[in-house]
Order: C-alpha cells, then sequence, then structure tokens
C-alpha cells in the first residue's frame, strides 16, 4: 500500500487537535473521527 502523499492537516472543531486527511477523502467527503476528542466530520 502506498502512503499518501497529497494531504491536509487542519484543527478539530471541537477541540484544535491537528487532524490529517488525504485528497481523495476530502473530496469524497469521507467521514472522520478526531482521535483526542471523538469529534467525526463530514
Amino acid at each position: 500500500m502506498k502512503a499518501a502523499e497529497d494531504f491536509v492537516t487542519f484543527p478539530c472543531p471541537e477541540c484544535g487537535e491537528e487532524i490529517a486527511r488525504c485528497s481523495r477523502c476530502k473530496k469524497l467527503s469521507r467521514e472522520y473521527d478526531c482521535p483526542e476528542c471523538g469529534f467525526t466530520g463530514p
């Protein structure tokens, strides 16, 4: 499996923890979970 080279990082809207997502997941609006507070976003 190849590691994603194209990704973005942004702060969690709830706690500010840095979250990283690959550009493909962002484009497809896949859900993500914050590892710190459990917030789930689109």
